[in-house]
């Protein structure tokens, strides 16, 4: 919990977003996703500087400032194709946060999203398979999906909601080099994920 301002009486951060919360309305606020502000971890501190302007730390404690972007930047980023990933808890994976934020930087095309469901539920491993399947049956299919225990991946393959990645994959190559991995992978000769 951070400290609060006129407009909010504290800040929280959930999963990879920090939010502001009031009392009164018993509302809270998305202020910013940290992975697309390119911060690592979770932030020791987060304080308003201004309007629509944030400082705060990273994993590295190193300070930024972070603001909100002006139109013509904002509709620039907004007509790139943008990628969803689907997880749990981005902002304790500094690597993958890492990398997302590295190539979101770089990239000019394409935009990955976090859809991050430790930050928008409860954080039981129950309620996040629940809402992620839920998602998935209302047609709300991420991109990618990062795994985990209690991941039921062989039922997705079985309806056919994985894309065969055999094809994007040198299979004489990875097979020497993960061949149990692809193997656990492997749906009906498909394979679905790598490890």
């Amino acid at each position: 919990i951070y400290t609060g301002d006129e407009e909010y009486d504290f800040y929280f951060c959930s999963g990879s977003v920090m939010y502001g919360y009031n009392h009164e309305t018993k509302n809270k606020t998305r202020i910013l996703n940290l992975i697309d502000s390119s911060i690592l971890g979770v932030p020791k501190l987060f304080v308003k500087a201004g309007e629509n302007s944030y400082i705060c730390d990273d994993i590295n404690s190193e300070y930024r400032l972070l603001k909100k972007v002006d139109d013509a930047t904002l509709e620039k980023l907004n007509n790139r194709k943008i990628l969803y990933i689907a997880g749990n808890n981005f902002a304790h994976n500094t690597e993958l946060s890492r990398e997302i934020a590295e190539f979101n930087k770089k990239s000019t095309d394409c935009y990955i999203v976090c859809k991050d469901y430790s930050s928008d539920i409860d954080t039981t491993k129950d309620s996040y398979f629940s809402a992620l399947y839920r998602d998935i049956i209302n047609g709300e299919v991420p991109d990618i999906f990062v795994l985990g225990n209690g991941f039921n991946a062989k039922l997705l393959a079985k309806i056919e909601l994985f894309t065969d990645l055999n094809e994007l994959i040198d299979r004489s190559v990875s097979e020497t080099l993960f061949e149990k991995s692809l193997e656990q992978l492997t749906f009906n000769d498909k394979l679905y994920a790598v490890s």
